[in-house]
């Protein structure tokens, strides 16, 4: 089962990609236009839309179709139109990361009886460990590739550096 959901989602994404590449290729939109950063965006979710409605994980076969899309769709853009897409895709991966912590908030609010602020406490430890682990566990990457490549001392992430990354991604 999930070999399947792997490899049929990643299948799914790259023939369901190609596919929505060769129509963008077929009504040949100017390469720095709105319709094609609309188009590229729109891509995004009817592939998700498509591989959850079919069983197949959208996160999987949106990973493959990005790939598919940076290889072969970006081509159809031109210098103005990457960046436009570019621009684009950051705000509204801005806004849904928002728009998850407003979420939270949201559902903290409907929460009945005490739990509320207990369930808001454990949501920020999780969050400061969850930072703190993987800012700890790049840095330890970063180190001992330095380490192995010979780098400079001066370039290796301190402790005090990673308690400044930590706390500067909360």
């Amino acid at each position: 089962d999930i070999c399947w959901l792997l490899f049929g989602s990643a299948g799914f994404g790259i023939v369901l990609s190609a596919a929505l590449i060769f129509i963008m290729r077929v009504l040949g939109l100017p390469g720095k236009s709105v319709p094609m950063v609309i188009f590229f965006a729109s891509s995004a979710w009817f592939i998700y839309a498509a591989a959850e409605g079919n069983g197949f994980s959208g996160i999987i076969a949106n990973l493959c179709a990005g790939s598919m899309f940076k290889m072969y769709g970006s081509k159809h853009l031109d210098h103005e139109g990457l960046e436009m897409a570019t621009g684009f895709l950051e705000v509204m991966g801005h806004m849904c990361d928002a728009l998850v912590f407003i979420l939270v908030g949201i559902c903290c609010a409907f929460i009945d009886g005490v739990s509320g602020p207990y369930f808001a406490a454990f949501a920020i430890v999780l969050c400061m460990l969850g930072r703190a682990l993987s800012t700890m566990g790049c840095a330890f990457i970063s180190n001992s590739m330095k380490t192995c490549m010979n780098g400079p001392e001066n370039q290796r992430i301190t402790a005090r550096h990673q308690v400044i990354m930590w706390w500067s991604g909360l």
